[in-house]
């Protein structure tokens, strides 16, 4: 019944469209075409937008039908081509919209040297050796970054920033590496990539209250905090925010759609374009995806505006998030063998919640001192397959994430010298193991927040200090460079600005991971791999220095060097695991002009 009503809707559209048609009028034109002959002949040189059937006396003449958009074409009409100046016809609005908009340009420059971040020093015995032992290595790159900020009218505000990242030599900027190649990289090729892309509306402000919607690709975090490691990232998702009289504030993620556009977009005509990754696996009836959602409410001024000091300030925010996960290669689909014994996916999930408290005294003549609590709680399931005796083999989610710092900027002293101390830490409950080497935790998992370490174990490795919520499931890898496992990290770092030009740094990084085994005669790599759980992962140290040599420019060194600990004294459970005791080093010289 439904189909023969759905095809006689469309016969009767069909037969509607070999009527006598006018092209639409608007602001952009004044030529109509009133026969489908005079349409026909100017078809290409005037692409079809919108078409309106031709009217009659009587009839709504703001009556109109909109025909969907050719794969190639943009979302709004071609300029005239008749037309040297106004060709989109709103020229005036335009003037003012770039009487107000705001850009940032930014171009970095660097070079690094690094050696030994397996840990193991060069030996050339064998070919064998080398293969294995060989990882000295030395780039050259630049960064482009454009940042523009339109306000559109008083409470609509567009904002998108782009940048391209290439080495030096054989053409790599201008596109000739294979890498920019979308036949040859899953994940497509964008020659500029985007950072934002994001609408903000205002629906109401009156005063200090404020609310406003944001929509598209837009940083998020819970705030406060420079180093957040509990959630700071880009997310392609729909946010909103309401602020009351500078002292509370709600922000909503409303969703964030963390995993999407699998291999199964390639089918798809309209989309075949777009990049896409390989994560998800297919059928699962589309339960394919990972979302999330949260909330952070903020109450700031309490010293302030509630205990009437003026010298210092105390706020608090309250947070919680959650996570389900469809189909995915890594967890999501492991009770159906990635779908070959069903077509359901797991239904894991994961819930974060905490409490973050940041004390700061006012700018004055003896400096200003910032101090920081951060403490969460996560829950939830990783299914997967039963054990032979049905046994459950259920990864928990269940762990403790804790921070804190202080930091204390001094005032000038001898007139031209500044000094900044800062000292931090973070403990993420680490995974677990039963006496048979089987997963039973993850231990505490974060909503993927900032990495720790410096130049080597940041920049280099990629180091996150717990578990989290990845696109892909949970990523709780804790025996590979860019591990992401429970970890205790210990930070230290002192800094002196000289004549407001130069800063020299010094920085120190302490690591221990924090995971447990249960295991007692390991007979397999993956249960030796597993004695290297609650050992110290080393030390790391850098060097920096930066000199402004004015308000755009400025040029930069850092030196750095890893002692590995204990953990590294043995074997992971991958042949390209770091294993071993020689010190990792590396080096890098940079320039940046913003502007």
């Amino acid at each position: 019944m439904k189909s023969w009503k759905i095809f006689l809707s469309i016969f009767l559209l069909f037969f509607a469209f070999h009527k006598q048609y006018v092209y639409a009028q608007d602001d952009y034109t004044d030529e109509e075409y009133n026969t489908e002959e005079d349409y026909s002949k100017h078809q290409e040189e005037k692409p079809k937008i919108k078409i309106v059937k031709q009217q009659k006396k009587g009839e709504d003449e703001n009556l109109e039908l909109l025909l969907p958009f050719d794969n190639d074409e943009l979302p709004f009409r071609p300029k005239e081509e008749k037309r040297r100046k106004n060709v989109y016809g709103d020229k005036s609005v335009k003037d003012k919209i770039l009487d107000g908009m705001e850009y940032q340009i930014g171009f970095i420059a660097e070079g690094a040297w690094f050696n030994n971040a397996d840990l193991r020093k060069l030996d050339e015995t064998t070919t064998y050796s080398i293969q294995n032992t060989d990882d000295k290595i030395a780039v050259a790159l630049s960064r482009l970054y454009l940042s523009f900020f339109f306000p559109l009218t008083d409470d609509l505000f567009f904002n998108t920033n782009f940048f391209v990242n290439g080495f030096w030599g054989n053409d790599q900027l201008a596109g000739a590496s294979n890498n920019n190649n979308s036949a040859s990289t899953s994940s497509g090729a964008n020659p500029f990539n985007i950072g934002e892309l994001n609408l903000e509306y205002i629906f109401y402000a009156s005063g200090d209250t404020e609310y406003s919607m944001k929509l598209g690709r837009q940083f998020f975090s819970i705030g406060g905090l420079s180093t957040d490691f509990m959630l700071r990232d880009y997310l392609d998702a729909l946010t909103a925010k309401a602020n009351f009289n500078k002292q509370l504030e709600l922000k909503l993620l409303v969703v964030d759609f963390y995993q999407m556009a699998g291999d199964h977009t390639e089918e798809i005509n309209y989309v075949r374009y777009l990049s896409h990754d390989d994560s998800r696996v297919d059928n699962f009836d589309g339960d394919v995806n990972t979302i999330r959602t949260g909330a952070v409410f903020t109450v700031s001024r309490i010293l302030k505006d509630f205990a009437k000091v003026r010298s210092m300030d105390l706020s608090s925010a309250v947070y919680g998030f959650y996570a389900r996960y469809g189909a995915v290669r890594v967890s999501g689909s492991d009770r159906t063998n990635l779908g070959t014994t069903g077509n359901f996916a797991d239904n894991d999930y994961v819930m974060l919640f905490g409490n973050r408290w940041i004390f700061q005294t006012d700018p004055s003549k003896s400096g200003l001192v910032k101090f920081y609590l951060d403490g969460a709680l996560s829950s939830g399931i990783d299914r997967k397959l039963t054990s032979v005796s049905g046994e459950s083999r259920d990864i928990d989610t269940n762990g403790f994430g804790a921070g804190g710092g202080i930091t204390y900027n001094t005032s000038k002293m001898l007139r031209s010298i500044k000094f900044a101390i800062i000292t931090d830490a973070f403990f993420a409950s680490g995974a677990k193991y039963d006496s048979e080497g089987n997963q039973t935790s993850h231990g505490f998992v974060s909503f993927k927040g900032s990495h720790t370490g410096g130049l080597l174990l940041n920049r280099n490795w990629g180091v996150h200090p717990s578990a989290y919520t990845a696109t892909n499931g949970i990523d709780d890898f804790p025996h590979e460079k860019d591990r992401k496992a429970g970890t205790l990290a210990l930070h230290g770092g002192l800094s002196s600005e000289l004549w407001e030009k130069t800063t020299i740094g010094i920085d120190y990084w302490y690591l221990k991971d924090t995971g447990s085994s249960s295991v007692q005669n390991p007979d397999s790599t993956v249960t030796k791999a597993q004695s290297r759980l609650g050992k110290t992962l080393g030390q790391e140290m850098d060097f920096t220095v930066e000199h402004h040599v004015n308000q755009f420019w400025k040029v930069y060194f850092t030196a750095g060097i890893f002692l590995p600990g204990s953990y590294y004294q043995t074997p992971g459970i991958k042949p390209d695991s770091p294993y071993g005791s020689d010190s990792f080093v590396g080096f890098l010289l940079g320039s940046e002009l913003v502007f």
